[in-house]
């Protein structure tokens, strides 16, 4: 009997007629269309009827091996969904931490009155509570939804290419290893740290316009819907105001995420991954924070703000020490997000491997009791 293997619809083609609908640059187009064309050759999902084939039903591992179930699905759709939820829930327990942040950066923004005065202050405790008093519960959460809507792509997009990308700079090691007759090695330091350098601007400049619309959330009160928050940046700008501080964001994420996927990957692996993750973010965020926020000092200024402008103001205004407004509550709610992020991420993936070994399991199960069976069949047919 034959087998039906149903073949997935290739995500690239979709990926590419996306992004050319809402007209990203052309390399932008390449290399998700890239990216993309890793998850498109999945594995087709077979429905064959008789014992001994290599690709079993669905009925089949349901009531025979459950383990194996997460091995049917592509392997690489199942952990960018993986990193789009971690990053999610991981954004949201954090939220309140964030938005203090993001106040003590911009001295308070464009808020007025007691929330103004005490995040322009730079005080902690009087800026938390100034927001519960002039906002009320949901103030903490100010401006999350469009924060889960960037991380949802972000975290994904992140996570996914940092593998692909160490996956395909390996590929010269590799080819170097064999033609001296070695065996391919692990990857480098240098390869990993390149790799999250590059995971990190893909994703940046993939979702940079959301991350701006997030920040006007947070420090604009005027800005209470989509709508509105949109038309209040693009008159700062036009288009462009979008991706106001986009290079000093680029130079920022560069280091911070090649330090932070670089360190979790070579950390020893017996640690648990939620303490990998928190130790890499702990290096990665001491090392990089003051880019942040010059960016987000960037994306408030208007036209005319140089990246060296703001970097010698907040010098001689307050010292080295203006360029780490926020820190404490950036390392609150980063370091724990970090490690739920990673720590998540990386137990998907190892899930899904020892699901695929569960299968590989039940393949040659299969294939043992088939043979076994006509083996069986044989000795009938001869004693008859």
């Amino acid at each position: 009997m034959a087998q039906r293997v149903i073949q997935p619809r290739p995500l690239a083609e979709g990926v590419q007629r996306w992004a050319t609908t809402v007209r990203l640059p052309k390399p932008t187009v390449a290399a998700l269309s890239s990216l993309a064309a890793g998850t498109s050759g999945a594995r087709g999902l077979a429905c064959a009827s008789d014992g001994a084939r290599d690709e079993l039903s669905f009925g089949h591992l349901l009531t025979h091996c459950p383990a194996a179930l997460l091995s049917r699905p592509n392997r690489e759709v199942v952990t960018f969904a993986a990193g789009a939820l971690a990053g999610a829930l991981g954004k949201t327990a954090t939220a309140p931490f964030d938005r203090l942040k993001l106040l003590l950066q911009c001295k308070g923004g464009l808020q007025g009155g007691a929330l103004q005065e005490a995040a322009a202050s730079g005080s902690l405790v009087r800026s938390f509570v100034a927001i519960g008093r002039t906002e009320g519960l949901t103030g903490y959460w100010r401006g999350n939804a469009a924060q889960v809507v960037r991380v949802l792509p972000y975290s994904a997009a992140q996570l996914y290419s940092y593998d692909r990308f160490k996956s395909i700079l390996g590929r010269r090691e590799a080819a170097v290893a064999r033609a001296r007759g070695e065996e391919p090695p692990q990857p480098s330091i240098r390869l990993r740290l390149t790799a999250g350098a590059m995971a990190g601007m893909f994703s940046t400049l993939l979702t940079y316009p959301l991350d701006t619309l997030r920040l006007r959330f947070a420090v604009d009160p005027s800005a209470r819907t989509l709508r509105g928050a949109c038309a209040a940046i693009a008159r700062d700008g036009g288009g462009a105001a979008f991706y106001r501080g986009l290079p000093t964001a680029l130079a920022g994420i560069a280091p911070y995420m090649a330090l932070e996927l670089g360190a979790f990957d070579t950390l020893p692996q017996e640690m648990p991954s939620f303490a990998r993750g928190f130790l890499a973010a702990l290096l990665a965020t001491g090392f990089c924070y003051p880019l942040d926020t010059v960016r987000r000092q960037l994306q408030m200024a208007g036209t005319g703000a140089t990246t060296m402008g703001i970097v010698r103001s907040s010098l001689r205004a307050e010292g080295v020490r203006g360029l780490y407004r926020g820190f404490i509550p950036n390392a609150v709610k980063n370091l724990p997000n970090k490690g739920i992020r990673l720590g998540v991420y990386d137990g998907v993936k190892r899930t899904v491997a020892a699901s695929q070994m569960a299968y590989d399991a039940e393949v040659d199960r299969v294939k043992k009791l088939g043979r076994k069976g006509k083996k069986a069949q044989r000795r009938l047919t001869t004693l008859n």
